[in-house]
């Protein structure tokens, strides 16, 4: 068995489970990372990604809302895998305004 280092976000939907994840969570001594954001250590054998999603399915009632993101290392690169929904567009779309988008071109 291996440990790794695991920061979780998850945005569960309106009568989400909680209960379920933050009982899971402290099972894992998860500590706090900010407004649905958690860090632990999780002991897999080889799939950390399939090992994780029936680790949590076996506590948690995942709707089909929900949405958990996870962060970790493999093979000595960064990755995140949607463990449970998937991405939706950004808050923040449109809030930065390209240069040059407004600009006319000269008619001659």
């Amino acid at each position: 068995m291996v440990k790794k280092s695991v920061w979780m976000v998850y945005d569960l939907a309106l009568g989400g489970d909680f209960e379920g994840l933050y009982t899971w969570l402290e099972a894992k001594n998860a500590i706090e990372c900010g407004t649905g954001a958690a860090f632990f250590k999780f002991e897999l054998k080889e799939n950390i990604l399939q090992e994780l999603k029936k680790s949590i399915k076996e506590s948690v009632k995942i709707q089909k809302k929900d949405r958990i993101y996870i962060i970790y290392r493999d093979a000595r690169k960064m990755k995140g895998n949607f463990i449970f929904g998937e991405r939706k567009r950004n808050p923040w779309a449109g809030y930065a305004v390209g240069v040059g988008e407004n600009e006319e071109e000269e008619l001659e």
